[in-house]
């Protein structure tokens, strides 16, 4: 995975859907990740899972929106994604280099526990006094370690969710 593509990809369509059109704050932005960590724990609860196989069979029988919407959106594959969506926004927002500071971090975690739990590691993770790069790279490696354990291909869902970010309108209908 390039990390720093995906920072720019998903810092450009952020920016063009008006989420930088004001300055935010660190915290602000943070705040934003762990809603879409609680998202995904909502998911979970729900048991509420994406339908790729739904997804692909219509693939070429209905619009694109349509067809994420149906079998995608609002899954834990989807949520998933767009807490590493967020984390890649931040970095851009804030220029860290992704690819370097994963090569720095060196976690090695393993998350054990229910999900909720892994989860509220991941949520300390990234609300840590440390330094930002070091804890957005700590959190999204927990992120894609729970995306392996669950057995998520998420890089399919972090490609397929930008794609759909990008014909979404102003803030995604909402106030920030």
């Amino acid at each position: 995975m390039n990390y720093n593509e995906y920072r720019d990809e998903a810092f450009a369509t952020a920016k063009r859907n008006g989420f930088h059109d004001e300055a935010c704050s660190v915290e602000h932005l943070k705040c934003l990740i762990i809603s879409e960590m609680m998202e995904t724990v909502e998911s979970d609860r729900l048991a509420h899972y994406a339908d790729f196989k739904g997804y692909l069979d219509a693939r070429w029988n209905m619009p694109y929106e349509e067809n994420f919407n149906q079998h995608i959106k609002d899954t834990v594959e989807d949520e998933l994604a767009d807490v590493c969506i967020r984390i890649f926004d931040l970095a851009g927002y804030k220029n860290i280099d992704l690819d370097e500071a994963m090569q720095k971090v060196t976690d090695n975690i393993c998350p054990s526990g229910t999900f909720t739990e892994k989860i509220y590691r991941a949520v300390r993770v990234l609300a840590q006094r440390e330094p930002l790069s070091v804890s957005l790279v700590r959190t999204l490696t927990r992120m894609l370690k729970i995306a392996e354990q669950a057995d998520i291909d998420i890089e399919t869902h972090i490609r397929l969710k930008m794609d759909y970010n990008k014909g979404r309108k102003y803030k995604h209908g909402k106030k920030y």
